[in-house]
């Protein structure tokens, strides 16, 4: 039996664009609907999502990039096995070596409720570490999630203030990049937003 968590970790999904980041509004007349016109193509072309291990203690603890969206196989792979990441460099597991509960303590991985997370072989894998647990956040209780109650709201903004950065490396990098410099502040942004989801 474990006495208290010691570890506090959310593993989350984000995906971004080009399109994404150019923060400009629009206005229309009053009375009137705004309509915006795009080209779609560009989501489909440059979007990049990013998995992301969130702790409080060091903030952006890990990550892994895949052009388009994650599925469920490619999920469990990058969090329990080993990978190539999107350099082409073979890499250890995401999740598994940053378990390392202290005796007598359980360290606690947090997941909304994304099919993708709902696996049995990644619970398993997962609990086969002692002092390991899985814990799904309520369904449309994102104010639980300390990625989207102001991580990813920092990314986004740093992203936005670099658009002309990101253009010219591209978004994966750009994001890379950006994870680095969040995690320079400290790890005050991390407890920020866990303080803000009630855990601290």
């Amino acid at each position: 039996m474990y006495h208290s968590v010691e570890e506090l970790g959310v593993l989350d999904e984000t995906s971004k664009d080009y399109d994404a980041l150019k923060g400009s509004y629009g206005y229309s007349l009053r009375g009137t609907t705004c309509s915006a016109h795009d080209h779609y193509l560009s989501h489909k072309v440059c979007r990049i999502s990013a998995l992301c291990l969130y702790t409080v203690e060091n903030g952006f603890t890990d990550w892994a990039f895949t052009p388009g969206n994650y599925n469920k196989d490619y999920f469990l792979q990058v969090t329990t096995e080993h990978f190539m990441d999107w350099r082409g460099v073979l890499r250890p597991p995401m999740l598994l070596p940053h378990i390392k509960p202290a005796e007598g303590r359980c360290c606690c991985i947090l997941l909304d409720n994304a099919t993708i997370h709902h696996c049995h072989e990644f619970d398993k894998r997962v609990m086969a570490v002692r002092g390991a647990i899985v814990r799904f956040i309520p369904p449309y209780c994102h104010a639980l999630s300390p990625l989207d109650n102001g991580a990813f709201g920092a990314l986004v903004r740093w992203l936005q203030g670099h658009y002309d950065y990101v253009r010219q490396v591209g978004i994966a990098q750009a994001m890379e990049d950006g994870f680095h410099y969040l995690n320079g502040d400290g790890g005050s942004l991390a407890r920020r937003c866990f303080r803000n989801c009630k855990y601290m």
